[in-house]
């Protein structure tokens, strides 16, 4: 995949979202900012680790929002994908909504592990679908996280990192805080990182790189003038 520009900018989370709100003024929707990520991210796993099986773990914003998208272009490429949405549904964000209900019209198998009370057949689930795929995609927390991880969250980071033979994540891996370099609670450890079009502190520094595993930079569609309003 060609290097998206901007590739190597480095961009708190504040800042990211600035450069969101700045394109939404510019007339593109918060829908077609996730469909843009959520279809990068899976062209360049695709392109770069595919499976036979996968996983997808999406959580209530718009990481999950990605996630889902991620999984619908994955089975649509011929990936037999099973997604945990580890959400409440009445929390989801609106993209991540319009996202889950994309996915179910496309076939997509989604199983709702409630954040609050979930229940045990669905965590053995989740646990017995990551024994069998080749590839795990993190999508529940990414560049917005500002709190350590705790409880279904925590257990669902657990199992992906106990079980999953290769995990990919989504902006940053769930648990990490973007703008800094320290690990304060749970984290997914990941094989690869796909930043969403700009690199994050936290893909830089240590340890929290380590989490992050190879870091690979994928394209959003931003206007130019949005993108040059990031420029350094």
């Amino acid at each position: 995949m060609k290097e998206p520009p901007g590739a190597w900018h480095v961009v708190s989370a504040a800042e990211t979202r600035r450069l969101d709100a700045l394109a939404r003024a510019r007339g593109m929707s918060d829908e077609e900012l996730v469909e843009s990520a959520g279809r990068a991210a899976a062209d360049w796993i695709l392109a770069n680790a595919p499976a036979r099986r996968a996983v997808v773990c999406a959580g209530p914003g718009g990481n999950g929002a990605d996630g889902l998208v991620v999984a619908r272009h994955l089975a649509a490429g011929g990936t037999d994908v099973v997604s945990f949405l580890v959400a409440d549904r009445v929390s989801l964000s609106p993209s991540t909504r319009r996202a889950l209900d994309r996915l179910v019209r496309a076939g997509g198998a989604v199983v709702t592990i409630h954040a609050a009370a979930p229940e045990p057949l669905d965590l053995a689930r989740l646990t017995q679908a990551l024994d069998e795929a080749e590839l795990a995609v993190d999508a529940l927390y990414g560049s917005g996280l500002s709190r350590p991880l705790g409880g279904t969250a925590a257990d669902v980071v657990g199992r992906i990192n106990e079980a999953a033979r290769e995990v990919v994540s989504l902006d940053v891996p769930s648990g990490l805080a973007a703008e800094r370099g320290e690990v304060r609670g749970p984290a997914v450890r990941a094989e690869v990182t796909l930043a969403m079009q700009f690199l994050k502190p936290a893909h830089l520094l240590f340890p929290a790189a380590q989490w992050c595993g190879r870091t690979e930079v994928v394209p959003v569609a931003y206007p130019a003038d949005v993108l040059a309003a990031a420029a350094p």
